[in-house]
């Protein structure tokens, strides 16, 4: 498979208004710079060209390939976006876009990246890097898609799982605690039913001790009676049969 080709264009002459001899100078010693690897002096020097002329739009571009070698790709891609309101030929601006397609691909905004490509490609029909780049892009997006959907099905499904541990985690509380209360309830019917089965044996006791005390006095009460009747009694046999004489 072909690899994805991230060069990115490099603006010589492309430009051609008349500047100061400094911009000049800053960026010819820039650009030798950038030919040889040195990005961070490459970008330093582009930069003095700007303090110059701040709207210097071959500094800008170049700058924004020094920031994009250095990996500093969202940093590029903010510097091809200022460049797209630049008059410029159909030729530069697709360069621009497609520079641009590049940054935002690095820096991981692959649906970002895939509109610039597009951009590049309908100023440029012909421009096969742009071609393959946004067809490696939409590929990437695909992948992100269907990953977005398989990462989102699977926190559905984890909610999902904790949801009915969460629910089986209550009603195990639940259950626990309507145990726990069915056992207080009964704890407490047994201990009134043994509260009242001791007064009941409480109260049998007394009526078993007051039967015993009042069948004694019963008794005695009888007694004395009886023996006052027979007392009577012999009272009035004595009265109604006077003793009599000698017996012959």
């Amino acid at each position: 498979m072909k690899k994805i080709v991230f060069a990115i264009a490099f603006l010589g002459l492309l430009f051609s208004p008349v500047f100061a001899k400094n911009e000049k100078s800053y960026l010819r010693k820039g650009n030798a710079l950038f030919k040889k690897k040195s990005y961070e002096k490459a970008e330093i020097n582009y930069k003095k060209a700007l303090s110059v002329n701040p709207n210097y739009r071959k500094a800008i571009f170049n700058l924004g390939d020094a920031l994009y070698k250095q990996g500093r790709y969202e940093s590029a891609a903010k510097e091809f976006l200022s460049l797209l309101s630049s008059k410029v030929d159909n030729k530069t601006k697709s360069q621009i876009y497609y520079n641009l397609g590049n940054s935002l691909l690095k820096a991981r905004k692959i649906a970002e990246s895939v509109e610039a490509y597009k951009n590049a490609l309908k100023l440029n029909p012909k421009d096969a890097n742009a071609k393959y780049n946004l067809a490696y892009a939409l590929k990437l997006l695909k992948n992100q898609s269907g990953q977005n959907r398989d990462n989102k099905n699977q926190k559905q499904n984890q909610k999902q799982n904790q949801n009915q541990r969460q629910r089986s985690q209550n009603g195990q509380k639940n259950k626990k605690q309507e145990q726990k209360q069915r056992q207080n309830q009964n704890k407490e019917k047994q201990n009134k039913d043994q509260q009242k089965q001791a007064r009941q044996n409480s109260g049998q006791k007394s009526e078993k001790k007051l039967s015993k005390k009042e069948a004694a006095k019963i008794l005695q009460a009888l007694s004395r009676k009886e023996k006052a009747a027979l007392k009577k009694l012999k009272k009035r046999r004595a009265a109604q049969n006077p003793p009599t004489g000698k017996k012959w």
